[in-house]
């Protein structure tokens, strides 16, 4: 295995792992059982630099707590997860305040005309905060 330079980044391949191996600390019984420590460790993710895309998936089925699910959006986002993004948008308003704010930061990841007709589209149901993130979003 070839040994990284100080300050490089890691390569594709070695960060997808690291994305994986984030979120298989949700399983650990010192880390994954609270919710900040998932947020954290989803908040990584954002960047889109990792992959575990699945994973981050699978997180944002099984934890409910308001602290995971956004954080879990927001790093889907990140990731480029588009297709997961698709099948939110039908429910976004059915999200809570916190969660649907961080759906639609992570929207930014669906094309841009997709991603601006369908923000054009739920403009109406949201709220003054809600509109400005989608405005910023987008």
């Amino acid at each position: 295995m070839a040994t990284q330079q100080a300050g490089q980044r890691p390569g594709p391949s070695a960060q997808a792992d690291l994305g994986e191996q984030l979120v298989d600390l949700f399983d650990h019984p010192e880390v994954g059982h609270l919710e900040f420590h998932r947020a954290w460790l989803l908040s990584v993710l954002e960047s889109g630099d990792f992959g575990a895309g699945a994973k981050v998936i699978q997180a944002y089925g099984k934890f409910s707590d308001q602290f995971t699910r956004p954080a879990a959006a927001l790093a889907l986002g990140g990731i480029g997860e588009t297709h997961w993004f698709r099948g939110k948008k039908n429910e976004v308003m059915a999200l809570g305040p916190w969660e649907r704010r961080c759906v639609l930061i992570g929207a930014r990841c669906l094309p841009r005309d997709e991603a601006h007709h369908w923000l054009r589209s739920i403009k109406p149901q949201l709220n003054h905060l809600d509109r400005t993130i989608a405005s910023w979003a987008r």
